[in-house]
């Protein structure tokens, strides 16, 4: 199974995306994310044996016990890949200190497993609301204003499982830190 570390989206911000994804589901080529699945992967562990999930969760709550709340703020709606091609709709948030330290704790966490994937060096907190798997006509879409998220206070994480399209939580930890 594939698992991840992500930050859960507060329910504001996934009624604002949610409607983001409403207002542009009709245009073709595009596999919008259901919103329960919305989150913001902080890190991606891979490929793991289910013998090894009690370990990852072992190293999830670790963590947690080391990291305090802090706030992302929404940077932009965009298409991200190739300038022609693009693959993927996002909803950026700015660059973090805390989202970076956060990712550097857990790649050092899960030294362990080995993982052979390649690992960003400071990734760009982001929620994927689509996947762009056709020619689909990305003039279309329509991120309004008003649909604007507001600044995400960010208090715990969260381990996923995903097998295609399909997307678990596995276990919840907040924050410990003050």
């Amino acid at each position: 199974m594939r698992v991840f570390v992500a930050f859960p989206i507060d329910e504001i911000n996934a009624k604002k995306m949610s409607a983001v994804i409403h207002q542009n589901d009709k245009i073709e080529g595009v596999i919008w994310t259901p919103v329960e699945n919305l989150h913001l992967t902080l890190f991606f562990i891979g490929e793991a044996d289910e013998v090894n999930i009690p370990s990852i969760i072992v190293v999830l709550e670790n963590v947690c016990h080391q990291l305090k709340p802090f706030t992302l703020l929404f940077d932009r709606y965009l298409t991200k890949g190739k300038a022609t091609k693009p693959t993927m709709v996002w909803a950026s948030y700015e660059k973090n200190e805390s989202f970076s330290q956060a990712n550097k704790l857990f790649k050092n966490a899960f030294q362990f497993l080995n993982l052979n994937q390649p690992v960003h060096k400071d990734p760009i907190p982001h929620c994927t609301l689509g996947r762009i798997k056709s020619k689909a006509d990305v003039t279309k879409f329509d991120f309004p204003l008003s649909n604007t998220p507001e600044k995400m206070l960010v208090h715990s994480a969260e381990l996923w499982q995903s097998t295609g399209t399909i997307y678990k939580r596995i276990k919840k930890n907040e924050f410990t830190l003050q």
